[in-house]
């Protein structure tokens, strides 16, 4: 089995044929309750009838088009996204790991179009994951993940969670953007607090650092609201979505305010 794969993932011996809401099936028939939802992705669950009939209908008419020409989902979605997020616009992506990565290279454009070229490092906290594409695996806190490809894009310092004066130390290095999840995924469900994430929002304005939040994990609705740093009234320059945004389709979105929307 997987003698074509590179294993760079220890996988279940199971083979999954089926699913049906939160239940898989693997190849004997044998039913698992899906606690993993293919790592915060599946929302809708397995087999949800509106996402199957959405994917059936539109997979026999075009599947893609590329971003040259318009498509009227296209345009709908961002418009729907933009309403519920109270962000300006977006880039869609494939992937939450596209959408970090954008969103590090937007920062990086933003502080050189404002004569600040030198501010090009990042300030990320302890614990994070934000993907493993260069960039992003730069600002993702385990070392295991980045030393076997260090030296690394991006210049990082990671700072302790809910640790005011550190960030406060950190930000007034000024380096081009501070990247956060409102809720820490892989670093073992860590939420941080209303009051963490408006100093956060205070200080990025104070030193003209850009606030990015990664909710790949936390937003989309999973926390009550649909980006959890809502619940805290803050919001950040730029924010990303991906796995449930889609329900297991390869998608992610870079959404932006107001003022970074001619960035690129």
């Amino acid at each position: 089995m997987d003698e074509c794969m590179i294993r760079n993932y220890i996988r279940a011996e199971e083979v999954f044929v089926a699913g049906k809401g939160a239940m898989l099936m693997d190849e004997s028939g044998r039913e698992y309750l899906d606690a993993f939802a293919g790592i915060a992705v599946n929302a809708l669950g397995h087999g949800h009838p509106a996402l199957t009939a959405a994917i059936s209908d539109q997979a026999g008419k075009v599947l893609h088009l590329s971003n040259l020409y318009r498509h009227a989902y296209t345009e709908e979605l961002a418009v729907r996204l933009a309403k519920l997020t109270g962000m300006a616009a977006m880039f869609f992506t494939n992937s939450g790991t596209e959408s970090v990565e954008l969103a590090l290279k937007l920062a990086i454009k933003r502080q050189r179009d404002l004569g600040h070229g030198e501010r090009d490092s990042f300030v990320a906290l302890e614990n994070s994951f934000h993907g493993r594409s260069c960039a992003a695996l730069s600002t993702t806190a385990t070392a295991a993940y980045r030393q076997p490809f260090s030296p690394l894009l991006a210049k990082t310092e990671f700072v302790a969670a809910e640790d005011a004066a550190a960030l406060r130390l950190a930000l007034s290095k000024k380096p081009a953007a501070l990247i956060l999840e409102p809720i820490q995924g892989e670093g073992g469900l860590q939420v941080l607090s209303a009051a963490y994430l408006q100093l956060a929002r205070e200080l990025c304005d104070a030193t003209g650092t850009l606030l990015i939040h990664d909710e790949i994990q936390s937003g989309c609705g999973r926390t009550g609201t649909f980006l959890c740093a809502d619940q805290a009234g803050v919001k950040p320059d730029i924010v990303s979505l991906a796995k449930p945004l889609a329900g297991g389709l390869p998608m992610g979105a870079m959404l932006v305010q107001r003022e970074l929307v001619d960035c690129i």
